[in-house]
């Protein structure tokens, strides 16, 4: 567990997509958040256990481990099972509905096109859902 409150909320972002990492990187630190971005599964296990960020963005299809695999590593261990995750997704049919069990903290948020380029509707979904997250805690 973090030991004091930060000035900014940290995210950790991980996302296989390097020009959506980027993209999203750079709106959120717009937005007043501090951000580390990381394209693996592993690297969003080892940093989230030693950061321990205030919410979680990922992916489904990260390098190496896929995310919702590295949200059940997450979920194990005791120091990042109560991080909040936001799983950002291009499947229309990924939803909160068919999130495996076991997974209190995580919502969903589906974009649309092949990155979700100029869809302003998304980004604004995509802020209101990490600034819920924060705000609940």
């Amino acid at each position: 567990m973090r030991e004091k409150p930060r000035e900014r909320p940290l995210v950790l972002l991980a996302d296989g997509d390097e020009i959506l990492r980027e993209m999203f990187g750079r709106m959120l630190r717009g937005e007043g958040y501090d951000v580390v971005l990381v394209a693996s599964g592993e690297e969003l296990v080892s940093v989230a256990t030693t950061t321990i960020p205030d919410v979680i963005s990922t992916g489904l299809g990260l390098k190496g481990m896929p995310g919702l695999r590295a949200c059940r590593r997450l979920l194990a261990d005791e120091s990042t099972t109560a991080i909040p995750v936001i799983l950002f997704t291009g499947h229309p049919d990924f939803s909160d509905e068919v999130i495996p069990e076991g997974f209190p903290n995580i919502r969903t948020v589906c974009y649309k096109g092949k990155r979700g380029d100029g869809d302003k509707e998304t980004h604004v979904r995509f802020l209101a859902a990490i600034v819920g997250v924060n705000t609940e805690q």
